[in-house]
């Protein structure tokens, strides 16, 4: 990822982070985190406000009976650091450059919503690229181990 990446892979990897801090933070399940519309973010955060937004989710839970969304407010950073509000952000500010304003907040390059086996390949992805920057774990001691010696880790 330290090499120059094209728009289209920008946006794939918005794409990723934004989902995962949304439905990480929202503690949206299974498809869920597939209904997060564009179109109804945008227009329920015209007013700005220093703590919170609003993410739109396309239909109405059970006993709704108003819009066309269920809307969620939430944190733009989580007390542990997460920065939801510049993930999603970042992937509205993308899809409005190329003239997109409307569809699933997480979809691929042509609109389509996006494939979660697509988003757990770019998780392995990632987490080789970090494990291959770090040192070896018998290195790492700053603290206690992560796993008690009893524990039997293997890795493949």
């Amino acid at each position: 990822m330290d090499e120059e990446c094209s728009d289209e892979d920008w946006e794939k990897w918005l794409t990723f982070g934004a989902y995962f801090a949304t439905t990480y933070v929202l503690s949206l399940r299974g498809v869920e985190g597939l209904l997060v519309d564009l179109k109804g973010t945008l227009s329920n955060n015209r007013v700005e406000n220093d703590r919170y937004f609003i993410i739109a989710l396309l239909g109405m839970v059970k006993g709704e009976h108003h819009g066309r969304y269920h809307l969620l407010p939430t944190v733009k950073i989580t007390s542990s650091g997460i920065g939801i509000y510049g993930w999603v952000n970042g992937l509205i500010d993308a899809k409005a450059r190329r003239g997109i304003t409307d569809g699933p907040l997480f979809s691929d390059w042509s609109g389509k919503v996006v494939i979660t086996s697509g988003l757990d390949i770019m998780m392995v992805e990632l987490l080789e690229e970090l494990f291959d920057e770090l040192p070896p774990a018998n290195v790492i001691r700053h603290g206690p181990p992560l796993f008690p010696d009893s524990v039997k880790i293997c890795w493949w």
